[in-house]
């Protein structure tokens, strides 16, 4: 995780939405699994988009995956 929170200047919290989606969890999952509501993963997972310049969630995955 702190390969990402680097490279991107993420926030831990962003850093985990951006690994658990990763992994392939969805919204609802990754928001159980961190103790939040889904729209809280939502607006992480906005951060983290703007924050790497992808464009889609599957585009992120492929992006991560070469980290």
């Amino acid at each position: 995780l702190s390969g990402i929170r680097t490279a991107y200047g993420l926030t831990e919290q962003e850093a985990n939405v951006a690994a658990l989606l990763a992994q392939g969890l969805d919204i609802s999952s990754i928001a159980a699994r961190l103790g939040i509501r889904p729209n809280t993963v939502r607006s992480y997972l906005k951060a983290v988009l703007q924050k790497t310049g992808a464009a889609r969630q599957a585009e992120l995955v492929a992006l991560l995956a070469r980290i």
